[in-house]
Order: structure tokens, then C-alpha cells, then sequence
């Protein structure tokens, strides 16, 4: 019982200061007041969502904005398809459920960020919350979980954004592991249901990939991951990210190729 309780209290304090550190961290290197606006050779993809989001038991440094964010920037600027520059905005909160992303929830953290003048404008966004409901007293229902993403997912392609939702992370405990399973499968349903939409949803990052299954591939709360799961998470993502930013690169583009004009005679 001791030996409990001091696990207990030495992950609290832990957290409290791993999460301080981690805002902190973020906050200089990338501030928010710096970004600059999309244009056509400049892009934004935004992280919203849980702690995994966040990038929570990554080892952070102060010039680095922590977990995928970071590891998914290095990925893209090393994929030889991708031509243009992004930024990788880490607007993850830790501790934040499904409900409180919801677009209209009272802790307005979806408004908070689509409404941020340089964020506003950000052309994808990966979508990772839904986690940490199952763990919430009283636990929040696998319909209801789906619902919010599925509202958080049809506010954003509203809004003309290309958007990934990552799949539900995968948890020890048989039980809740087979309900987060379960929730996967309807996630999957839901984004082959866009597959035929302007705008489809794609599902990555993948939080319960089989690397992350291991203990090595958790931090010190045993719940979120470390650095080596998060990097291995973002070299999984680029599968479906390349595709979708090369798609707005493309766009790009035929947007100028559309204004070129030619005289006809020169091809007669």
C-alpha cells in the first residue's frame, strides 16, 4: 500500500512538472505570435487534441515543440516528394478528452485554436483525442466518443481542412484495450465513409501500432509514449501525410498553371 501510494504521488509531481516544461518548451519554440500565414509555398499542419497529441513522455528541449509535431516536421522535410515548406503546430493538451475538443465544449479549445489568426489558416489537421475517455470517472461511452470525433472531424473539413484522425491508443489492460479496438474499427468505418468526399478523412497517426505495445515504448506513467515510440509513430504517418500534402501542393500549383496564357499560334 505504501509502496502505492509513493508510485502514486512521485507520477503526479512528475507529470505536473514534465507537462510545465513541455508548454514551456513549445511555447518558445513556437510562438504562436510568429507563425507565419499560409501562402502558396508556405503550409500549416495543426495537432489538436490529448496528451499523445501534445507529445506528453517525450523527451522535449527548448528549441523543439515536442512529440509528433517535431518528429513529423524532421519526416517531412526528408520526404523528397514534398516540395513545399511546412510548419507543424503541437496544440495538444494534456489530459483534454473527446468532449472537451468538441467544437462547441466550454473549455472552447477547438474555438481557442481555429480562431488564432495564424492558425486559422492551416490547411490539415491531425486529430488525436478519444484516448483518455475510457479513463475519465464515470467513463465516458464508446457512442459518445465517436460522436465528438465525428463532430470535431465535420467542423474541420467544413472549414476546408484536410484532416487525419489517429486511431485510439492501445492500452494494457485487456478490458479497455478491447473497447479502444472496438472504437478503431468505428473510427475506420467513419473515414471510409469520406473516401468518396472532396474532403476525406484519413486515419493516421496509428496509436496502437505493435511497437507501442511494448514497455520500452512507454514513459514514465506508463500510459503515454516515449521518444522512440513517438518517432516510430511519425515515420508510420508520413504513409498517409505525403499523399495529403502533396495534394495541397498540387493544388497550389494548378492554381497557377490555371493564370498562365499561351499564344495558340506558337503550337500550330
Amino acid at each position: 500500500m505504501q509502496q502505492t501510494l509513493g508510485l502514486y504521488i512521485y507520477v503526479t509531481v512528475r507529470t505536473f512538472f514534465a507537462w510545465l516544461w513541455l508548454r514551456y518548451c513549445r511555447w518558445v519554440a513556437q510562438p504562436i505570435r510568429l507563425v507565419p500565414r499560409s501562402n502558396e509555398f508556405v503550409h500549416k499542419i495543426v495537432i489538436i487534441g490529448d496528451g499523445f497529441a501534445a507529445g506528453f513522455g517525450d523527451w522535449v528541449t527548448m528549441d523543439s515543440a515536442g512529440g509528433l509535431a517535431q518528429y513529423i516536421a524532421k519526416e517531412i522535410v526528408n520526404e523528397p516528394k514534398i516540395r513545399h515548406k511546412w510548419k507543424v503546430i503541437n496544440r495538444g493538451i494534456l489530459n483534454s478528452d473527446s468532449a472537451d475538443w468538441h467544437p462547441t465544449s466550454q473549455t472552447k479549445y477547438f474555438q481557442d485554436v481555429f480562431s488564432t489568426r495564424q492558425l486559422r489558416d492551416a490547411e490539415v489537421v491531425l486529430v488525436i483525442v478519444g484516448s483518455i475517455d475510457i479513463r475519465r470517472y464515470p467513463r465516458i461511452p464508446a457512442a459518445e466518443t465517436l460522436k465528438n470525433i465525428q463532430s470535431i472531424c465535420d467542423a474541420l473539413t467544413k472549414k476546408g481542412k484536410r484532416v487525419c484522425v489517429g486511431s485510439l491508443c492501445h492500452i494494457d489492460i485487456e478490458a479497455q484495450n478491447e473497447a479502444h479496438r472496438l472504437e478503431n474499427k468505428a473510427i475506420l468505418d467513419l473515414c471510409t465513409d469520406t473516401s468518396a468526399d472532396e474532403l476525406p478523412i484519413k486515419m493516421a497517426p496509428d496509436l496502437s501500432t505493435p511497437i507501442v505495445r511494448r514497455a520500452d515504448s512507454k514513459a514514465f506513467d506508463g500510459f503515454h509514449f516515449n521518444s522512440k515510440a513517438y518517432q516510430q509513430i511519425a515515420r508510420d504517418t508520413m504513409t498517409v501525410l505525403t499523399p495529403t500534402l502533396t495534394a495541397v501542393e498540387w493544388t497550389t500549383w494548378k492554381k497557377k498553371l490555371d493564370g498562365v496564357t499561351y499564344d495558340a499560334a506558337l503550337f500550330e
